[in-house]
């Protein structure tokens, strides 16, 4: 039908994730970073940080273009967070665009955990070397 094909995902299944590459089966993909490794649990209720990591060495390996996002909420994440995360992915050799977007109440997806108040300032996170976009 030649349509375009986008993944979103929290890298948890990172075998189905390389299937559908090596198949050409998908054209993009947005992977969520969900958490920091010591937060991961708390904050997703799994343990499935390794299967993160294995899903970014994956799409660092593929031949489609691919981001990583993490949504905030100033109850779970500090600055210091955010840049702890954009270290991790350039310990990884990541360099793509790093997007930081926004929660939004009322969507049932983190229980009720209310608004969140975290504003960071584009100019205060260092993104080294690597580009942060907030949306």
């Amino acid at each position: 039908m030649g349509l375009l094909v986008k993944i979103d995902t929290n890298g948890s299944k990172p075998d189905a994730l390389k299937y559908l590459l090596d198949h050409l089966l998908i054209d993009y993909v947005s992977l969520d970073f969900k958490a920091l490794p010591y937060k991961f649990y708390e904050i997703t209720g799994s343990d499935f940080y390794d299967h993160f990591v294995s899903s970014l060495s994956i799409l660092q390996n593929a031949i489609i273009d691919f981001e990583v996002r993490t949504t905030i909420h100033s109850s779970l994440f500090t600055k210091t967070d955010l840049e702890s995360m954009i270290e991790i992915l350039s310990s990884f050799g990541y360099q793509g665009k790093y997007y930081l977007q926004y929660f939004r109440p009322g969507m049932g997806t983190l229980g009720n955990i209310g608004d969140s108040s975290f504003e960071p300032n584009l100019k205060d996170i260092n993104g080294k070397g690597m580009e942060v976009i907030f949306r």
